[in-house]
C-alpha cells in the first residue's frame, strides 16, 4: 500500500505525521484560526460519512471547508448586529452541518457556546438569559433570544461568497448538571493547542489508537461534541489527524450496530452506559442460550484473561469470541474508550476477554481530558484505571482529593454568576477522591458523594455498588437523611421485573456480608424504575436523591402507583405503535402502565428510539421535562394529551397522521 493511501501527506505513519503537525502548529500563534488551518489542511481526505439508510454519502475536508467559507458571509450578515465576541449557543446534535457551523462562528468573530442538550429547558434559559447570549442556531428549538435554524443558514450558503475572516480566539462549554447547577468552562485557542500537543505521545505509545483498518481510521460520533469528551477527545484530536468521521442517523440500538459495521467504524468512544448496555445484552443472550453455553461462555472469558494477562496475546479470544463480536461491533473496531464518569471493572474484562480494546480515560468539563490507560497488558487495564496524566498536566491528591494543574485546563469558569481564571500555577480541586498505586492513578468516587453514616464511618458508595454483581440490576449508594437528623446509606436497587425481587435482595445481602461490607449498607430498596434517565449518560446521585426525597421513585416494597387505562382512541394506538416498534413487542393491554425498561425490558438505546418518534410525530421532546416520568405507555399518553396543541390532535381524529 502506497504511503498517500492512508492522507498523511508526505508523512510514512500517522506516527510521523501527528508529530509533524504538532511541530508545526508550536510554531504558529497558538489560537482557533491556527488549528483550523492544520485541520483543514488535506483537502482530498474524506472528513465525514454518513447515510440516508440506503446510500452512503462522503464530505472530503476540502468541501467543508468550502462550506464554511461561505457560512461565514452569511453570518456575519445575519448577525451583523452583535458585537464581535458575542456568545452564540449551538444548539444542534452532531453532524457534518455542526463542525461548520462552528468554524464559521469563529471566523466571523463570534464565541461558540456548546449548548448543552441533556439539560431541562430551565436551565438553558437561565443560561442564555445570565450569559447575555445573543443569538443560538437551532436544530428545531426556539429559544427567547433570536433563533436562527441550521439548516435555512446553510441553504442560504450555497450562493454566498466568502467573507473576510475575523477571528474570535473562544469555544464555551456548559458542565453536564449533575450538580444541578451549570457552570461555564471558557477554552482560548491557546488551551485547545495544548489539548492536541497531548496527542503526540498518546499516538506514539499506543499502536491500537493509531490502527487503520484498510488504510482508514474512522470514529463514531456517538459522543456529543457539545461535551468536553465529545469536543476534545472525538471530534479535536481527530480532526487534527484529518481523520474520518462517521454520523449517526438516530441513537436506535439497531443503527449503531449497523452504522459500525456498514462503515468500518475503527473508533468509539463513548460514556460507561453504554458500554454497560451493550454487556448486558450480550451476557442475556448467551444466558438464554441454556445453562451449558453460558457456563462454557464464562470459562472461556476467563481463560482469555488469563492468557492475555500472561503476556500470550489476544489471539484465543479473536478466536474463540468471533461470534460474539459478530452480534456486537464487528471486526472492524481496534479501539474504545470509556470516560464520563464510573465503569464496572468486569464491563471493562467482558470487552477486553473477547477481542476488543476497551480502556478507561479521565476528564472533565472544568480541565478537558487529562488522562487516559493507554497499558497493553488487560490486567492493569481491567483494573480501571485512568492511566497517568497527560504531558500538559500534574496530579496530586490533597486529603485523598485529586488535584489537577497545568496549562490545558480551562481559561475560566463561571459559576453562579461569577468568572474566575484558572491559572497554570494552581492547583484545581476536581472533587474527585483518587489515589496513585502501581504506577498508575485511580478514581475511588465523587467527593460530595461520600456518605457519614450515624456512627460516623465515612462509606465511599462506589467502592460498595463495584462489588455487587448481579445479572439484571443497577445500583446507586446514597446517604438519605431521617428525621432525626441522621444519614442512613441507603442501597437503592433498580431490577429488572422478570426477576424475582426477594431472590435478589438475598443475593445482594449475601454478596456484601462476602465482602465484609453489610454492616455498612443500613436500608436495600428496590425499584422497577430505571437510575439513570432517558436524558442522561451517567449516574446523577443528586437527582436521585432529590427523586426519592420528593416521593417520585416507587418502591416495590412500597404501594405501587396505578393508573387506569384510558381508552384506546386513535392518539393512545399511535403511542402504543410507538412504544411496540421501539421494544420489537407487542404489547397487551395490561401492560401500558409497565416500566419501559424494567417491566417491558427495553433498553436506553430503544427509549432514545421511542423519544425521537415521538418529537417527530407530535413535536414535542419527552427527555426536556424532567419533573415528568415517562416511562409507560400512559405516561407518554397523557403527557400528550396535556401539551399537544389543538391542530395535531385534530390530525389525529381526522386519521391524517399514520
Amino acid at each position: 500500500m502506497k504511503k498517500n493511501d492512508y492522507g498523511l501527506g508526505n508523512a510514512h505513519s500517522l506516527t510521523a505525521y501527528v508529530e509533524q503537525q504538532v511541530a508545526n502548529l508550536k510554531k504558529r500563534e497558538q489560537t482557533f484560526q491556527s488549528v483550523f488551518e492544520f485541520v483543514f489542511s488535506l483537502d482530498n481526505n474524506v472528513m465525514a460519512e454518513y447515510t440516508d439508510g440506503n446510500r452512503v454519502y462522503y464530505m472530503t475536508y476540502g468541501e467543508c471547508k468550502k462550506s464554511i467559507f461561505k457560512l461565514t458571509g452569511v453570518l456575519k450578515r445575519t448577525m451583523s448586529g452583535l458585537p464581535k465576541k458575542t456568545l452564540v449557543g449551538i444548539y444542534m446534535d452532531n453532524s457534518p452541518q455542526w463542525i461548520q457551523i462552528f468554524w464559521a462562528l469563529l471566523r466571523s468573530g463570534y464565541v461558540p457556546l456548546l449548548m448543552n442538550k441533556r439539560l431541562n429547558r430551565q436551565m438553558l434559559d437561565e443560561v442564555l438569559e445570565t450569559n447575555k447570549v445573543g443569538a443560538v442556531i437551532s436544530d428545531g428549538d426556539t429559544f427567547n433570544v433570536p433563533t436562527f435554524n441550521y439548516k435555512e443558514l446553510c441553504d442560504a450558503s450555497v450562493k454566498e461568497t466568502d467573507a473576510e475572516p475575523d477571528w474570535a480566539d473562544e469555544t464555551v462549554f456548559m458542565s453536564s448538571g449533575t450538580s444541578m447547577k451549570v457552570k461555564l468552562c471558557i477554552y482560548d485557542g491557546k488551551k485547545i493547542c495544548q489539548q492536541l500537543y497531548n496527542s503526540e505521545k498518546i499516538i506514539r505509545d499506543s499502536k491500537e489508537i493509531r490502527a487503520h483498518v484498510d488504510g482508514k481510521l474512522k470514529q463514531l460520533t456517538f459522543l456529543p461534541f457539545y461535551h468536553v469528551f465529545g469536543f476534545l477527545a472525538c471530534y479535536m484530536w481527530f480532526a487534527f489527524f484529518t481523520r474520518t468521521f462517521v454520523f449517526l442517523n438516530n441513537y436506535h440500538s439497531d443503527t449503531i450496530l449497523k452504522t459500525v459495521r456498514k462503515h468500518k467504524v475503527t473508533h468509539i468512544f463513548a460514556v460507561p452506559m453504554l458500554w454497560t448496555k451493550i454487556e448486558a445484552g450480550a451476557r442475556k443472550v448467551i444466558a438464554e442460550r441454556g445453562e451449558k453455553t453460558n457456563s462454557k461462555f464464562n470459562r472461556a472469558l476467563a481463560l482469555s484473561q488469563k492468557l492475555q494477562n500472561a503476556g500470550l496475546g489476544n489471539g484465543f479470544a479473536k478466536l474463540a469470541f468471533r461470534e460474539v463480536r459478530e452480534n456486537l461491533f464487528g471486526e472492524s473496531i481496534r479501539f474504545m474508550i470509556s470516560g464520563g464518569g464510573n465503569i464496572p471493572k468486569r464491563t471493562l474484562a467482558f470487552f477486553n476477554g473477547i477481542g476488543y480494546r476497551l480502556v478507561n480515560g479521565y476528564g472533565m468539563t472544568e480541565i478537558g481530558i487529562t488522562s487516559v490507560q493507554l497499558s497493553n497488558k488487560p490486567r492493569i487495564i481491567n483494573t480501571g484505571s485512568v492511566g497517568k496524566p497527560f504531558s500538559s498536566v500534574e496530579y496530586r491528591t490533597v486529603n485523598g482529593e485529586l488535584a489537577v494543574k497545568g496549562n490545558s485546563l480551562a481559561t475560566f469558569v463561571v459559576a453562579d454568576g461569577k468568572k474566575r481564571e484558572l491559572e497554570e500555577s494552581k492547583w484545581f480541586l476536581t472533587e474527585d477522591l483518587a489515589e496513585f498505586k502501581n504506577g498508575t492513578w485511580f478514581l475511588n468516587g465523587r467527593k460530595d458523594d461520600m456518605i457519614v453514616n450515624a456512627s460516623g464511618e465515612n462509606i465511599c458508595p462506589q467502592f460498595i455498588e463495584e462489588r455487587i454483581d448481579v445479572q439484571g440490576t443497577e445500583c446507586a449508594l446514597l446517604g438519605i437523611p431521617t428525621d432525626d437528623g441522621t444519614v442512613r446509606s441507603q442501597l437503592i436497587v433498580s431490577v429488572d421485573s422478570k426477576l424475582n425481587p426477594e431472590e435478589i435482595r438475598s443475593e445482594i445481602i449475601s454478596q456484601l456480608k462476602t465482602g465484609g461490607l453489610y454492616r455498612q449498607v443500613d436500608d436495600i430498596k428496590l425499584t422497577y424504575e430505571p437510575l439513570i434517565k432517558g436524558s442522561e449518560f451517567k449516574l446523577n446521585r443528586k437527582r436521585i436523591k432529590a427523586d426519592i426525597l420528593s416521593g417520585k421513585i416507587t418502591f416495590i416494597s412500597e404501594e405501587k402507583q396505578t393508573f387506569s387505562n384510558e381508552p384506546t382512541d386513535s392518539l393512545k394506538k399511535h403511542i402504543i405503535k410507538a412504544f411496540e416498534k421501539a421494544l420489537e413487542k407487542k404489547l397487551t393491554d395490561d401492560q401500558y402502565d409497565y416500566n419501559f425498561f424494567y417491566q417491558l425490558g427495553g433498553t436506553s438505546l430503544c427509549y432514545f428510539e421511542l423519544v425521537e418518534e415521538i418529537k417527530r410525530d407530535f413535536g414535542l421532546d419527552m427527555l426536556s421535562d424532567d419533573s415528568k416520568v415517562l416511562y409507560s405507555v400512559n405516561d407518554v399518553y397523557n403527557y400528550i394529551k396535556e401539551n399537544i396543541s389543538e391542530n395535531t390532535m385534530e390530525e389525529f381524529e381526522n386519521g391524517k397522521l399514520s
